[in-house]
């Protein structure tokens, strides 16, 4: 994956990499874009809740 200035500019195998861009063995990883903190609520209001007996 190459990515440049947070952007993803290319994706898949046998990419060739710009001068100047650092190469990091991600082999046998996962990378999730846009996923930085999947428990924020983005400042939205909680949702009402149905009241329980």
């Amino acid at each position: 994956m190459l990515v440049k200035d947070r952007i993803i500019e290319g994706l898949g195998a046998g990419l060739a990499v710009p001068k100047g861009y650092v190469v990091i063995d991600l082999k046998g990883k996962y990378i999730y874009p846009g996923l930085i903190d999947a428990y924020t609520t983005y400042g939205m209001p909680e949702a009402p809740r149905a009241a329980f007996p």
